[in-house]
C-alpha cells in the first residue's frame, strides 16, 4: 500500500475510480483509518465508495460507525443491506439483524444466507433451519450455509442428512462436510468422502491433513502433504502447526527451514507458529535469524508474531530483549501483555502479576509459590481463583508437589488434571514418580497400570542442546548420535559424581528407583538419569572442540529439579533460567558464562583424572581419546 499511495500521490488528475482503488487497498489491508481517511478527503463519492467503507467498518467490527454511515447515505442497494446485516450477525446481535432484514425492499440469496449463518453461528440451528424453510426459493448457496451451519455446530449427522438431500452440490458442499468430519475425529468418513469428491482442491487436502494432525496421526498428515498436488501457504502452515502441536518440534522448525530453501513465503501465522517452537527449544540462533527475517520482509510486530518473539526471547533467558520487542509494538493486545508479564514472572519478576491478573498468571503464581516450597500459597492461590482452574494450573501445582515430596496435594492436583485431561501422560508420571519417592511401590504401579487400560502412552524423555546454531537431540536409550560411544562413556563415569551432588530428596529418589524397583525404566528412572547426564556430558564433551561458547541453552521435556536446588550456590545472574508454566511440559535453562566449567564440570573432572584410561580427555589429546573408545573399551570401563 506504501507504494500504491506513492503513485497515487503523484497522479495529476484523480478520477473516482482511482480514489475508490485506495480505500478497497486500505480495507482489504485491514487499515480502516487510513480508509477513513481517504474517504472523508475525497471529493465526491458514489454508491461504491458508501458501501467499501461499510462494509470495512462492519468487518472490523465497528458496527456503531458503519451504523451511522448507513443513516446518512443518500441511496442504498442489496450490497449495503446485506453489508449491514452481516455486520450485526457477525456481532452476535441478532435481533437488530432480523429488524433490518425485515426492512430489506429486494432481497436475494445473500440475504437469506446471511441470516441463515448469523443463527448457526449464534448456536441457534433451529432457527437457522426455520429460516432455510421459509426462503420462497433455495439456491446452492443457502443449502451450503445451512451445511455449514450444522458443521459449526457439531450437528455431524444432520450435516450428514442434509448433504445426502442436496439436489446438487459444489465443491464448497464437499468440502464442508469434509470439514464436519474431520473436526469432529471421524477421519474414517473424511477419508472415504475425500476419495469420492468428482474434483478436489488445495483446501480439501488442507482439511484432511488438519484432521489428521488433530488427531496425533501426524505421519499420515506428512503422506499427504508430500503428495498432495499443490502446495499454498495454510497447508505449510497445517505441517508446521501439526508438528508443534504434536510435541515434534525439530521437524517443524526443519521444516520451516526447508520452506524456505524452495522459496515459498511464509505469512505471518508461519513466523508465529515456528517461533513458538523455537521458543520451546531454546533455539536462540534460530529466533534470531526468523526474527531477523520478520524485519526484512516487513512484518508488522502488533500481531501473533510480536508474541511469539516476547515467548521466544523470554523461555531463551533474553528477557531484556523481550522486554525490548514489547516496547516497540505500537498496537499491543492482550496477548501481548500476558506473553510479557509472563515472560517477567517466570524469571523472578513475581511482582508483576499483580498488573493483570488472567488465569495465565494465576498459573504462573501457582508454579512459583510451588518451585519456592510454598505449597500451602500455591494451594491457597488455586482455592482463592475468581476463575475455574484449569490444567496449567493444577500442573503447576502437581509438579510443585512432586519437587517437594508432597503426597497428599500430589494426589489431590493428579485427580483433577487427569479428569480434564484424561490422555496426557505427564500427570500420571508426575504421581507414579512421588509414589515411588515415598516407598508406596504398588501405587506407582497401579498408575501405570491405569495408564495401560486408557491407552495413555508417555512421552519419551528428549533433551536438546543448541551448539552453534546447530540443534543436537537425544533421547532415552538413543545411539543413533554420531558421537555415542563417547557420550555413553562419560556417563558411565559420571553417573556415581551426580549421585553425590544433586540434593537429598532427588537422591533418595533415584536411589529408591534404582535399587529397589526392578522396573525402574518403566519409571522413567533411565530417561530422567539419561537427561540430567546429557546437558555435562555435553559441556564436558565440547569443552576441547567448542571453548569460545559462551551461552549454551538446554531444552528438556521433563523438569531437572536437581540444578534449581543447586541455584543458591552459584553467583548472581549466571544461571538464568526457567520453568514452563504453559501445557507444553518442557523446561528451558540457559547457561551463561563460566558456569559450565565452574560446577557441572567439576562434578567430573576430579573422578575422570583419576582414571587412568581417561586421561587423554583431560590432557587435551583428544584424538588418542578417540583410538581408545572402542566397544571393547567401553565394556571394560
Amino acid at each position: 500500500m506504501e507504494s500504491a499511495k506513492a503513485v497515487f500521490d503523484e497522479m495529476l488528475y484523480r478520477n473516482l475510480i482511482s480514489w475508490n482503488m485506495m480505500i478497497d487497498g486500505y480495507v482489504k489491508n485491514g487499515n480502516i483509518g487510513a480508509a477513513l481517511k481517504v474517504f472523508d478527503t475525497m471529493p465526491e463519492r458514489d454508491l461504491f465508495s458508501w458501501n467499501l467503507m461499510i462494509d470495512g467498518l462492519s468487518k472490523d467490527h465497528q458496527i456503531e460507525f458503519a451504523r451511522q454511515l448507513f443513516d446518512k447515505m443518500p441511496e442504498r442497494d442489496v450490497i449495503t443491506w446485506n453489508s449491514m446485516i452481516d455486520g450485526y450477525a457477525k456481532c452476535g446481535n441478532m435481533k437488530t439483524a432480523n429488524e433490518l432484514f425485515d426492512q430489506v425492499p429486494f432481497k436475494d440469496e445473500v440475504t437469506w444466507g446471511i441470516m441463515i449463518n448469523g443463527y448457526a453461528n449464534s448456536n441457534q440451528i433451529g432457527l437457522a433451519h426455520c429460516w432455510f424453510e421459509k426462503m420462497p426459493y433455495k439456491n446452492l448457496i443457502t443449502w451450503n450455509c445451512l451445511l455449514g451451519g450444522y458443521a459449526k455446530c457439531g450437528d455431524v449427522r444432520a450435516a450428514h442428512q442434509l448433504f445426502n438431500s442436496m439436489p446438487f452440490r459444489n465443491l464448497t458442499s464437499w468440502n464442508t462436510m469434509l470439514d464436519a468430519y474431520a473436526k469432529h475425529g471421524k477421519m474414517e468418513l473424511a477419508f472415504q468422502l475425500f476419495n469420492l469428491m468428482p474434483l478436489k482442491d488445495v483446501v480439501s487436502w488442507n482439511i484432511l491433513i488438519d484432521g489428521h494432525n488433530k488427531i496425533g496421526n501426524v505421519q499420515l498428515a506428512e503422506e499427504l502433504f508430500d503428495i498432495m498436488p499443490y502446495r499454498d501457504v495454510v497447508s505449510w502452515n497445517l505441517m508446521l502447526s501439526g508438528y508443534k502441536e504434536n510435541g515434534l518440534l525439530k521437524k517443524a522448525v526443519d521444516l520451516f527451514f526447508h520452506m524456505h530453501l524452495l522459496g515459498e513465503k511464509p505469512d505471518c501465522f508461519t513466523l508465529a507458529i515456528v517461533l513458538s517452537a523455537i521458543a520451546d527449544l531454546g533455539l536462540i540462533v534460530q529466533g534470531r535469524w526468523v526474527h531477523a527475517y520478520a524485519e526484512r520482509s516487513k512484518f508488522s510486530l502488533d500481531g501473533n508474531i510480536g508474541v511469539s518473539l516476547i515467548d521466544m526471547y523470554s523461555k531463551s533467558g533474553y528477557v531484556d530483549l523481550a522486554l525490548n520487542i514489547f516496547d516497540n509494538i505500537q498496537l499491543r493486545n492482550i496477548d501481548h501483555w500476558n506473553a510479557m508479564i509472563s515472560g517477567l514472572a517466570i524469571h523472578g519478576y513475581g511482582i508483576m502479576l499483580s498488573l493483570c491478573l488472567k488465569i495465565q498468571h494465576y498459573g504462573c503464581m501457582v508454579d512459583l509459590l510451588g518451585r519456592a516450597g510454598f505449597l500451602e500459597a500455591a494451594v491457597r492461590i488455586v482455592n482463592s481463583m475468581p476463575m475455574t482452574p484449569n490444567d496449567v494450573v493444577w500442573r503447576a501445582l502437581l509438579g510443585a508437589s512432586r519437587s517437594h515430596g508432597n503426597l497428599e496435594i500430589a494426589e489431590h492436583a493428579a485427580r483433577r488434571l487427569i479428569n480434564m485431561v484424561p490422555h496426557d501422560s505427564s500427570s500420571f508420571v508426575l504421581l507414579s514418580s512421588i509414589y515411588v519417592y515415598k516407598g508406596q511401590f504398588k501405587s506407582a504401579r497401579d498408575v501405570w497400570k491405569i495408564m495401560k487400560e486408557n491407552g495413555v502412552l508417555k512421552n519419551p524423555g528428549l533433551s536438546y542442546i543448541e551448539l552453534n546454531g546447530f540443534l543436537h537431540e537425544f533421547s532415552a536409550g538413543d545411539t543413533s548420535h554420531p558421537q555415542t560411544m563417547e557420550i555413553y562413556l562419560i556417563l558411565k563415569c559420571m553417573i556415581p559424581a551426580l549421585m553425590l551432588a544433586v540434593s537429598s530428596s532427588e537422591t533418595s529418589f533415584a536411589t529408591v528407583c534404582v535399587r529397589k524397583i526392578g522396573y525402574h525404566r518403566d519409571l522413567q528412572t533411565k530417561e530422567k538419569a539419561v537427561e540430567m547426564m546429557m546437558g555435562p556430558i555435553s559441556w564436558f564433551l565440547n569443552d576441547r572442540r567448542w571453548s569460545k561458547i559462551n551461552v549454551l541453552h538446554v531444552a528438556s521435556n521433563h523438569f531437572l529439579g536437581d540444578l534449581e536446588s543447586d541455584q543458591p550456590q552459584i553467583g548472581k545472574g549466571e544461571l538464568p533460567k526457567r520453568r514452563a508454566a504453559e501445557a507444553s511440559n518442557n523446561t528451558y535453562y540457559v547457561f551463561k558464562g563460566g558456569f559450565a566449567k565452574q560446577k557441572l564440570l567439576s562434578l567430573t573432572v576430579d573422578l575422570v583424572r583419576s582414571n587412568p584410561l581417561l586421561k587423554p580427555w583431560c590432557g587435551g589429546c583428544e584424538e588418542d581419546a578417540k583410538a581408545r573408545l572402542t566397544p571393547e573399551f567401553i565394556s571394560e570401563c
